[in-house]
């Protein structure tokens, strides 16, 4: 496993257990297509809105951008 097959597993399980700043990079890395992660819309704002219902400012902010 690579450094970046390594960082997507652990965001991807931390954002699953409910860890909004994990939650708001993995939105970003959705929505750019990097970590990793193939680039998807509809996932990217599904993590950032769970980071949101967080209260996560930056999702809020960057979600307005998608």
């Amino acid at each position: 496993m690579d450094n970046n097959e390594i960082k997507a597993k652990y965001l991807l399980e931390a954002a699953n257990n409910g860890f909004k700043n994990a939650q708001y990079e993995l939105g970003i890395c959705y929505h750019t297509g990097t970590c990793g992660f193939l680039k998807n819309i509809d996932k990217a704002k599904y993590y950032l809105e769970k980071a949101v219902e967080q209260d996560h400012i930056n999702s809020k902010i960057y979600l307005k951008t998608i």
